[in-house]
């Protein structure tokens, strides 16, 4: 399995097992179970002419929106297409010798960090399989040369959840040696009380910190590409002059203010997700040779015990039979084939799920 791998590729499914792609019942890509928010679709139907037309260059609409959202200047906002062409920004802008990446994490901050030539420190989150992991004991591979340290909070795979206080102890450690912080908030939104773990708040303090948000997960638009970082003004300044001109289609920046203004689905997003992610959680806990790992948003990770089985053999298994994807974990660095990570999806279809893992579970 390509260690730089994602789950969501329904085209390599539907490829490697004949199967239809409108069928496919997809557990390894966290996308809000929500789906679509309202009006999106009305949108799209009315924006479709625009795309005779180049883009906003400085995409000025959105960067307004956005500016308000966080009451923050423009100066400190950069839109990418998707948050992951920001992480390759941002390593590019910057070129450090070293990177520190809790492992297991998010594979693109090592691959972004390998192709500009950096080397990687993997400092362990998991230790006998519990999650076992301080912020503090970073700070011992903090020198002059750590030019940039990743943190993902909610921590993917792990759903690992640092306070914002946490967050500001390595902040401030890292501005002594000038080393960047990015903390990555793909998943921020899905909690209730984000305001208690969210950085953002940070950054009138520090100049080192950056601040990596996706809006293609909380608002289901995965394939339309959205995602900006906030930082300091001097940070993105370097990085927009990197940046090539046209980042976002002219519909990501129709649709982008739209759902900025839209916190009814926000506020109706984060109580269905937790309600599902609890009544998921406690159904998984039920079958003996499986371990999940607490959620704290809308993604479970989960240990297959006892060597009754591993994520290859569970996945062939649900792909062929059930037409159900889930998220392999064998390719994180510092995981391996007892590890799988199921997104939490509709109460109808975490239920499918569960019946066909009982199933499985008879063939044990």
């Amino acid at each position: 399995m390509n260690k730089f791998s994602h789950g969501g590729n329904l085209r390599n499914a539907q490829d490697k097992y004949g199967i239809c792609r409108r069928g496919i019942i997809d557990f390894s890509a966290n996308i809000n179970p929500s789906g679509l928010p309202p009006g999106i679709k009305r949108l799209i139907y009315r924006s479709i002419n625009n795309i005779i037309n180049y883009p906003d260059q400085d995409n000025k609409l959105l960067v307004a929106a956005l500016s308000d959202k966080h009451r923050i200047d423009t100066d400190n906002i950069i839109i990418g297409n998707g948050s992951n062409e920001l992480i390759y920004l941002l390593l590019n802008s910057f070129s450090p010798q070293k990177v520190i990446i809790p492992a297991p994490s998010y594979s693109e901050y090592e691959r972004a960090s390998l192709a500009a030539g950096a080397s990687c420190i993997f400092p362990n989150i998991l230790t006998g399989g519990k999650i076992d992991f301080d912020l503090k004991d970073i700070s011992k591979d903090i020198d002059g040369t750590s030019g940039l340290i990743f943190i993902c909070n909610p921590h993917n795979p792990t759903g690992k959840l640092w306070s914002r206080e946490e967050l500001e102890y390595l902040i401030n450690e890292c501005q002594k040696t000038d080393t960047i912080i990015l903390v990555d908030e793909a998943f921020t939104a899905f909690i209730q009380d984000e305001e208690k773990y969210s950085a953002v708040e940070l950054l009138r303090s520090y100049s080192n910190l950056a601040v990596l948000k996706s809006m293609t997960k909380i608002y289901a638009i995965p394939g339309l590409r959205l995602g900006y970082l906030l930082g300091s003004k001097i940070l993105i300044s370097r990085m927009r002059s990197k940046q090539p001109n046209w980042q976002v289609n002219s519909l990501a920046q129709d649709i982008g203010p739209y759902l900025l203004r839209d916190n009814g689905y926000l506020s109706r997003s984060k109580v269905l997700v937790s309600r599902l992610k609890n009544q998921f959680y406690h159904e998984l806990k039920r079958f003996k040779w499986i371990d999940p790992y607490y959620p704290s948003v809308n993604f479970i990770l989960c240990r297959l015990k006892e060597h009754t089985t591993d994520s290859k053999r569970l996945g062939e298994y649900l792909v062929k039979n059930h037409s159900i994807l889930i998220r392999d974990c064998s390719n994180f660095r510092g995981l391996d084939a007892s590890y799988i990570r199921l997104a939490v999806k509709s109460r109808k279809e975490n239920l499918k799920l569960i019946k066909c893992l009982k199933e499985f579970d008879r063939g044990l």
